[in-house]
């Protein structure tokens, strides 16, 4: 009874087996004798290198918020900066005039100028932030990138 079963399922195999019909499994074979055609579209290497995009958005990061964090939170040294996903963390320092320390991580993760595209997480050496005081952190960044704006857009 066993060797009828193994039989049978050996003969099933053979016979599936050749249901491919000259196939892969992603697609046609292609034929040796027709090369695959390459649409040319007149670009050249000079077009490719060219960006269409805003120098300010190409990055995906707000240029202005991105100044203003490293302006105003300058009394914290960076560990890391990384302009690409929009994230800057600060190991910790203090603020001038106090004696309590921070740590920080900002994330700048949209090209607007705008209050939505700027998150500020403060960590103290103990205890939890105030809200407050990431709150006016964050104003702070904002007031002084909307400054930098408006003193180069009168340039």
């Amino acid at each position: 009874m066993k060797r009828l079963l193994f039989l049978i399922a050996g003969i099933s195999l053979i016979s599936l087996s050749a249901c491919g019909g000259g196939k892969k499994f992603f697609g046609d074979v292609i034929p040796a004798d027709t090369a695959p055609v390459i649409e040319k579209k007149g670009t050249n290497l000079s077009d490719i290198l060219k960006s269409n995009q805003d120098p300010n958005t190409a990055i995906g990061v707000n240029r202005y918020l991105w100044i203003a964090t490293l302006e105003v939170l300058n009394f914290m040294p960076i560990e890391a900066a990384d302009p690409f996903t929009g994230v800057i963390s600060y190991g910790y320092g203090s603020v001038p005039g106090s004696s309590k320390l921070y740590r920080g991580t900002v994330l700048i993760n949209d090209p607007a100028l705008d209050g939505r595209s700027l998150k500020v997480f403060l960590q103290p050496k103990s205890g939890t932030a105030d809200l407050k005081t990431i709150k006016a952190v964050e104003n702070a960044i904002l007031n002084r990138a909307r400054q930098i704006y408006q003193s180069e857009s009168k340039l």
